[in-house]
This record gives C-alpha cells, structure tokens and sequence, in this order.
C-alpha cells in the first residue's frame, strides 16, 4: 500500500559520533587521496568451493530474530563469482527490511544486506574480469549479511590495495546513491547551491564531495551539534554551511533557515535539494527549492522506527508521521517550475548496463577524493546491535560488520 511504499524509500545514515564496546572499534579515519586499485596480480591460488557458509537469516517483522544459520551455497555459475566476504556495509534500508517496511524486502525468510567487500575464493568459467584472490567490493540484492555470496562479477569493482575491507564495503551503495541522486537525476551543474540533508552520514557525505568536486556550493543539515566538526574535516566544508536540525522546531523557523544558508551564498533558494531525511523538514526543504529546482528524495530517515519489532504505539506513531508528510500540488509545482524527484536504487539493480556505467563514472570522479569514512565497526556477531546501533540516527559515516577470514 502507499503507506508502507513511502516507508521503502532507501533511508541512508544520519550523523553522529560513534562510542566504543567490546564488540565494536573505532575504524581508521584517516583521510588519504583515493587510489584506484592496482591491476598487478601474483599467481592466484588454487579456487575452492563452498558448499555451505554462515548467513544472518531473518523473516521480516522483527530485528531480534535475526538468527545467524548455516546455509547452502555451492559452486559460483558461469558468469558469477565466490567472495569470502571479509566486511558488510549497513544501510538504513536494511532496518526497514528487516522491520518488514521496505517494499523490496523478499518474501519469506531471507539475509539482509547491500554492500560487501572480501576475497575471491573461486569463479565461474565465462569470469575474466576477477581471478582467484583479488580483493573486491561489490552490490547485491540482499544477502549482504553471509560469510561467502556468489555474485555476478559485473557487481563487483576492485578494491584497492590501500584501501581496507571496511572502507571497501562502505563505499559502493553510498556513493552510487549520492552520484545518481546528484549527477544523473539532480543535472547538477558547476556553480550551482545544493542543500543535503543529513550530510553527516555515509551517502551524505558522498553527495557533499562529489558537489564540491563538480564546483557547487554546498549546505548540509545534521542532527546535533556534535556532527558539524566530521563533516568540516572530511568535506571541507565551512561550519557555517552544516544547519543543526535541533536547533529549529518550528516549520517557520526551519524554512528561514533553509532560506538564510541560501542566501549567504548570494541565491534566493537551493537548485538541488537532497532529502533522505522527509518528516518535519520535508516542507521547509520543497519551498527551498528555486526556479527550475531540483527535490531529489531517496529516503525518510526521520521515520525510522527505534525498537526491534513495532508495537502498537509504533504504528500509530508512523501512522500520524505519514497523514502529515509534507505534500505537493503538481499545478503549483508548474507554475513554480520546480520538481520532485524521488528514487530508489534497489530497483536498478538488475540494470547491469547501467551500474558499470555509473561504477566507471564514479572512479573517474571519486579518483583522489578521501577514502569513505568509516564510523562505527562491529563483529559479524554482533550484527543486529549494528542495526540498533544505526537506526540510532547517532552514527557518522558507515556502520560496518568485520567478517574475520574463514580460510
């Protein structure tokens, strides 16, 4: 239903700080040029198959069930190829899955998430492109939360010999999110003002260097105070430019905000805006947008739930969120010419064509850029308090699983 269509939309990370535990470190966020990974390979060793590998399996509904299985897997086909996966990259899409609020989510039961990076370990006979131990990042269509996946090699990218697992699984859901949103669907062009919403988080951040890269200037929103330093050091941006959301309750008080930051950059309104966030800022972002605008929408991270499984009062909560999301009038929208645009990449997924194009793209334009900064790390067994962790909207960054090698 349209309810629960809104709630599908791909909600990526909102900024934060990370704090430590047993079960989860502080990855290296050290900022370096970003290398593109190196051809040269030493003889590969001899592949192997495997038959049967640990995987997070749930039924949607409920994020404590999460339940880690051994699960069969077998040979790699003809065009795919085995990855021991040594690190998986959270979204927030993979806490509307397991919740059962993501329209993509499968039926039955099935393993959570997107992104991952690790090793090869065997490949089919049509694969030329990967051998026999390269390390490598890649996309999937679930099932990202396994310690081996067969994937179609096209899904997969090198990774570069400088670049850890970690970052490697933070990097390829994010930045095609935040370069599809800009690049392709936003038209951006040098010179223009972009306003990103949650621009502390993993695809926030993206969106941020890739505008500043192409010659935008670039606003950003965070959730508290504490995200503005994370994101002034890893973008470069001023701390003039990142709004505080918690400092505006008001919708009054949200849209002059919004229309100030526009200003001190010499423009009336933003002619992009990207918006993972909806809720209460939806509104004061859509009147933002100027003359011939862009409201690129990917997400409602203001909507996600906090508890493992939804309750009563859960519902209802979502439900009032819903009957007030903000609304536009498509007439107004032409007199205004502005438009809205909202997407989610999960549905792209089986455009091969069109995700080598936009990976080709994007390590020309990321080429020299700083590495993905990863936020908080946790054990793959401790999978389902990442996904609390995240849900929190308190990260920075990437939320990461570490798989420790099987072989």
């Amino acid at each position: 239903n349209s309810f629960c269509t809104l709630l599908a939309l791909p909600c990526k990370s909102m900024g934060g700080s990370g704090r430590s535990s047993a079960s989860r470190r502080s990855a290296s966020r050290r900022s370096q040029p970003t290398p593109k990974a190196s051809r040269k390979r030493s003889a590969s060793p001899p592949p192997r198959v495997v038959e049967r590998t640990e995987a997070w399996r749930l039924t949607a509904g409920n994020i404590a069930a999460l339940e880690k299985k051994n699960v069969e897997l077998g040979p790699a086909g003809a065009n795919e190829v085995t990855v021991e996966v040594r690190a998986c990259g959270l979204n927030f899409a993979d806490v509307f899955a397991c919740l059962g609020l993501y329209s993509a989510t499968p039926q039955g039961e099935f393993t959570p998430g997107l992104e991952f990076s690790g090793v090869v370990v065997a490949k089919g006979k049509l694969v030329t492109a990967h051998a026999v131990g390269d390390r490598v990042f890649g996309v999937t269509r679930f099932g990202g939360y396994s310690k081996h996946i067969n994937i179609d090699s096209k899904y997969c990218r090198p990774l570069a010999d400088d670049w850890t697992f970690e970052q490697g699984a933070s990097y390829p859901g994010q930045a095609i999110t935040a370069f599809y949103g800009i690049v392709k669907l936003g038209a951006l062009s040098k010179g223009q003002t972009v306003l990103i919403h949650s621009v502390a988080g993993g695809t926030g951040l993206w969106a941020a260097k890739i505008c500043l890269k192409l010659g935008a200037n670039v606003v950003g929103t965070v959730g508290s105070a504490s995200k503005v330093s994370t994101v002034v050091a890893e973008t470069d941006m001023v701390a003039s430019d990142v709004i505080d959301r918690s400092q505006y309750t008001t919708a009054k008080d949200r849209e002059q905000a919004l229309l100030d930051a526009a200003r001190r950059h010499g423009v009336e309104k933003f002619d992009i805006v990207f918006d993972s966030l909806m809720g209460d800022w939806f509104s004061a972002s859509h009147e933002a947008v100027g003359i011939l605008g862009r409201h690129v929408v990917l997400g409602a991270g203001a909507m996600t739930p906090q508890h493992d499984r939804l309750g009563v009062w859960d519902w209802v909560k979502l439900g009032v969120q819903y009957l007030r999301r903000g609304m536009v009038d498509p007439l107004n929208m032409i007199s205004l010419n502005k438009s809205v645009m909202a997407f989610n990449l999960i549905w792209l997924y089986e455009r091969t064509d069109m995700v080598g194009e936009v990976f080709a793209e994007l390590d020309e334009l990321t080429c020299g850029m700083k590495k993905p900064l990863v936020g908080d790390v946790f054990e793959f067994d401790d999978a389902p308090n990442a996904l609390r962790r995240l849900r929190s909207g308190d990260t920075v960054g990437k939320v990461v699983l570490s798989v420790s090698a099987t072989s």
